[in-house]
C-alpha cells in the first residue's frame, strides 16, 4: 500500500468534507479540519487548507491501536492497512529491519511527515513527527528518521 493524494481525494469525494469534519470533531481532534482536497492549488489560494496537529494524528492511532476507532472490525482493517504502507523512508530510516510498524506518511515541496504505531515486545509506543518548511524533503525524512531512532533507543 503507498500513501496517495489521489486516494485520499476519492475518500473525500465518497465520504464529503463535512461528515469527514463532523467525524473529527466526534472523535474530538484539537486541530483536525479538511478544507480541501489534496493537491488543490485554487482552493488553498482562495483561503481553504488542511489542519492537524501531531497530538490528533497520535489520539487517531491510539484508537486505531486500541480498537476503538468507529469499531473493532475497522479498527483492524486500518491497522492492517497502515502495517503495509510501503514507504519507509522516515520514522523507519534508520530503524532495524524487524521493527513492525503501521503508520502513515505524507508530503509536499519542502514538508515530510510520519505517524506510526512500533509494535516492540516490551514497549510498544506511538510517534508522531511533522515538518514543515525544511530546506529539502530528503532533510525532511532524514530529520524524522533521527528523531525516530533517538525514541527507539530509549
Amino acid at each position: 500500500i503507498i500513501s496517495d493524494n489521489e486516494a485520499t481525494n476519492i475518500l473525500i469525494d465518497f465520504l464529503g468534507m463535512e461528515s469527514i469534519n463532523q467525524m473529527a470533531q466526534a472523535m474530538r481532534l484539537k486541530q483536525a479540519h479538511l478544507g480541501r482536497k489534496m493537491m488543490d492549488s485554487e482552493a488553498k489560494k482562495a483561503g481553504h487548507d488542511n489542519y492537524i496537529c501531531a497530538e490528533d494524528i497520535r489520539d487517531i492511532l491510539k484508537s486505531i491501536y486500541e480498537g476503538t476507532c468507529i469499531d473493532g472490525k475497522s479498527s483492524k482493517m486500518m491497522l492492517n492497512i497502515l502495517k503495509h504502507q510501503q514507504q519507509s523512508g522516515r520514522l523507519q530510516l534508520y530503524l532495524p529491519e524487524e521493527v513492525e510498524v503501521a503508520h502513515k506518511c505524507g508530503d509536499l515541496d519542502c514538508l515530510e511527515n510520519d505517524g506510526g504505531i512500533f509494535f516492540l515486545p516490551k514497549h510498544p509506543y506511538i510517534l508522531v513527527v511533522l515538518t514543515n518548511e525544511m530546506p529539502t524533503n530528503k532533510d525532511g525524512r532524514e530529520a524524522i528518521g533521527k528523531i525516530s531512532w533517538i525514541v527507539y533507543q530509549a
